[in-house]
């Protein structure tokens, strides 16, 4: 950290900044400084701690400065004024509404000077619907059952309202509930929307949007739209779009929440709403002394052993008053220690061996306050709400000489072990290969047969999960029981072959998992497909990454984008990409089918990925359980990636009749329960051209993969694997050793005869070549 050079980096000439006014500049170090484009310094800011200030033009006179401690992944730091306050904008306002016949409005009835007219009527309150049945009725106030069940999809809704001063509006906050989905316009311009196409018409039909999540208010940061905002009157205008006419229900429900700038001291501390280009409105948290450089020895400690802690405390805007610790055992009451001054800025105390035994868990927080009565945290724990929070302590856990193993440990604690297998989660501490996480999120995870134990467990933005040195570090893993596997080595088997043909695969293994300090249960964990998976195989995270999950009708995958379909980057809500995909797919005539592909998909991993679930005849990736990433930015073509592996390698679960075919999944070899099938395996496998480069892969990955029936058998490469994995289950669950030598005597035999008789070249039923012809020889002039 150095303070030497004032001028690091000038704004460009002709940028102005009136009274009162924001500018929002990066300090990205990419140097950009013209005037009307995107500002970025030339310098980066240390997470661990840094100075800032503004400059005169004179060189030398400080303007603003600000020296700051560690900061956090989406948590902003900056000055703020007590005394904020949450104010709802829309009180309330009573709706005028109409559902449309015809598009003759367009958009005008958004508008702030628009006038409503003929058709027009005025609710008695706010959530507007209607429910065939019950599950709405508590919540609806104006009831639209007669003139849209049945009949429309669209209803317009504006919602008036005062504002006094916009100026001190710091954040505002679009709270819906909505079924099914809807487009949001403050003062006529568009500022949200939710399952709705991207030109929506007054006869437009939504996306679904479940009913349990329409039952739920979703919070929509809107503060970027806050200038929006008009001194008197306003007007939030909502056009609420079902599924259908036919639908059974229809709900329209909003708030505005705007943060009004606080009018008490100024302080500095991090911020727990960020506003960038408005106002620091919200409270602050930690604005005492600045405390960082946190230590503990021993790293993990013995029965015996002493605990000491030090800290290092420097004064802010008054002097330290003083510094405590408070440590805590499992999820035992807080015991608060005096830190003593050495003399060097850093504070010490010792949380006494006696305090915590083998296996337990020991955690700390520090809290320093200054001669003004200012207070700070150590850890910040500055995100409290949501999913990804911040650490709330330090710590360890005792080390259990007792305890040893073949795997991994995964230790977890958590005060609730019944609700880490609920959908609602819970908060706990993880200790693993060394390292301790706090306020971890944990959930049940999956469906049928593996949700009973399976597990997400989802760590904090700036305090990931380091797995081994072949996956760094990582924001969530996935920890599965065995599903319908009852050799336990499925699921990792499937993805290491994956690997093996140089295909995508997540990383996967065992732990040795023991909650609270016990045994737990044999956990597979299994790396999640997400921004850190696709960079790790070179992917643009940019891109649009989407699951494939159970539908809620019987249409086969890729029929439409109504259901099934979840996208995990970018805006959840636009499907632009995967309709293009479904409308591809679906073109009218065989050429143009095939040159959708040929165009739009990259046919080398596709064929891999296919040729790899042949080979572990997945039994269970029809019509979900598999991801497609878009290479938005970059080739613009999609790839195909696995995902849930239990049902392969001989375990058939509902594949029914044609599950051994190398074309199982398209329409004419599906699944019989509920008649599965997926559109793009179709496309495929009925695509001559797509068919031979598909099976040519096949071909090669039977033969150095699964092997001839006559390779010997201290040679076959998955009789070697299956042994090695069980090698490390078999301590876990003895009593599984005939379901994994089942996959020796029985799967492998059959699936050999499969790719070496039955659908071989001169079999009964031939799809694969007996041999790969030679590649001819090329020359590139």
């Amino acid at each position: 950290m150095t303070r030497l050079n004032l001028m690091k980096w000038a704004f460009p000439d002709g940028v102005t900044l009136g009274p009162g006014g924001y500018m929002l500049v990066f300090a990205s170090g990419k140097d950009r400084a013209a005037a009307g484009s995107e500002l970025h310094t030339n310098f980066q800011l240390d997470a661990d701690g840094d100075y800032l200030a503004l400059v005169r033009p004179d060189g030398s006179t400080i303007a603003s400065q600000v020296t700051f401690s560690n900061q956090f992944r989406d948590v902003s730091y900056g000055e703020y004024r007590t005394g904020a306050t949450q104010q709802e904008l829309l009180g309330a306002a009573a709706p005028t509404y109409l559902v449309p016949a015809d598009g003759a409005l367009g958009e005008s009835w958004t508008a702030l000077g628009f006038t409503p007219g003929a058709g027009w009527a005025t609710g008695p309150g706010q959530a507007v619907g209607y429910d065939t049945g019950t599950e709405y009725d508590a919540l609806i106030q104006t009831d639209v059952q007669a003139q849209m069940s049945g009949l429309r999809t669209s209803c317009y809704i504006r919602l008036p309202f005062e504002v006094a001063d916009p100026g001190i509006v710091g954040a505002l906050t679009l709270r819906l509930r909505y079924d099914d989905g809807f487009v949001a316009y403050l003062n006529g311009t568009e500022i949200a929307s939710r399952n709705a196409p991207a030109s929506p018409a007054w006869d437009s039909v939504a996306n679904d949007h479940p009913d349990a999540q329409a039952l739920a208010f979703e919070d929509i940061d809107a503060t970027e739209f806050a200038p929006l905002l008009q001194t008197g009157a306003n007007v939030l205008a909502i056009h609420g779009i079902n599924s259908g006419a036919a639908s059974s229900d229809f709900l329209i429900q909003a708030e505005l929440a705007a943060t009004l700038a606080g009018t008490g001291e100024l302080l500095t501390g991090y911020l727990l709403t960020p506003t960038p280009g408005a106002n620091n409105a919200t409270e602050g948290e930690n604005p005492g002394p600045e405390i960082s450089a946190p230590a503990h020895s021993p790293h993990q400690p013995g029965d015996a052993d002493d605990v000491a802690v030090t800290i290092r405390v420097e004064p802010r805007l008054a002097a330290v008053a003083e510094v405590k610790l408070r440590y805590r055992v499992g999820f035992g009451a807080e015991v608060e220690l005096p830190m003593a001054a050495n003399g060097d800025g850093t504070f010490a105390a010792t949380i006494p061996a006696s305090a915590a035994g083998p296996e337990q868990l020991l955690r700390w927080r520090i809290v320093a306050s200054d001669t003004s009565g200012l207070a700070s945290r150590y850890p910040p724990f500055v995100r409290r709400t949501g999913k990804s929070q911040s650490p709330e302590y330090l710590g360890t856990m005792v080390a259990n000489p007792a305890l040893s193993s073949d795997i991994p440990v995964w230790h977890w604690f958590t005060d609730n072990v019944a609700a880490s297998h609920s959908r609602a989660g819970v908060r706990a501490a993880v200790y693993y290969d060394g390292r301790f996480y706090d306020n971890v999120f944990v959930r049940q995870r999956g469906q049928a047969t593996n949700s009973s134990v399976s597990q997400k467990f989802d760590f904090n933005p700036g305090d990931q999960l380091y797995v081994n040195g072949d996956m760094p570090s990582v924001g969530e893993i996935n920890i599965n029981g065995n599903g319908s596997d009852g050799a336990y080595i499925r699921q990792p088997l499937s993805f290491e072959t994956s690997r093996a043909a140089g295909a995508e695969g997540c990383y996967s293994g065992f732990f040795n998992m023991r909650v609270n300090g016990t045994f737990d249960r044999l956990g597979i964990w299994i790396e999640q497909v997400d921004e850190d998976f696709l960079d790790r195989y070179g992917y643009d995270g940019r891109g649009d990454l989407y699951k494939f999950v159970q539908r809620a009708n019987l249409n086969p995958v890729f029929f439409d984008t109504i259901t099934g379909i979840e996208k995990k980057t970018n805006d959840e809500f636009d499907l632009a990409t995967v309709q293009a995909l479904v409308a591809g797919l679906n073109l009218p005539t065989s050429q143009e089918r095939r040159f959708f592909c040929l165009d739009s998909l990259d046919l080398p991993q596709i064929c891999n990925y296919l040729a790899v679930r042949a080979i572990i005849q997945d039994a269970d990736d029809l019509r979900k359980n598999f991801y497609m990433y878009y290479d938005l930015h970059g080739d613009q073509r999609w790839r195909l990636l696995p995902w849930d592996k239990d049902y392969t390698f001989g375990v058939r679960g509902d594949g029914g009749t044609f599950l051994q075919d190398p074309f199982f999944g398209d329409e004419e070899h599906k699944k019989q329960n509920a008649n599965q099938w997926n559109i793009l395996y179709d496309v495929m496998f009925e695509e001559t051209p797509l068919a031979q480069m598909y099976l040519r892969r096949l071909k090669t990955l039977a033969d150095s993969l699964l092997q001839d029936p006559a390779t010997p058998e201290q040679d076959r490469y998955f009789e070697a694997r299956v042994d090695a994995w069980w090698d490390q289950a078999d301590a876990f669950v003895p009593g599984s050793a005939a379901a994994k030598e089942s996959i020796k005597t029985s799967y492998l035999p059959q699936r050999r005869n499969d790719f070496f008789a039955v659908y071989s070249a001169g079999g009964t039923d031939p799809h694969l070549p007996a041999t790969q012809p030679a590649l001819p020889d090329m020359a590139i002039a």
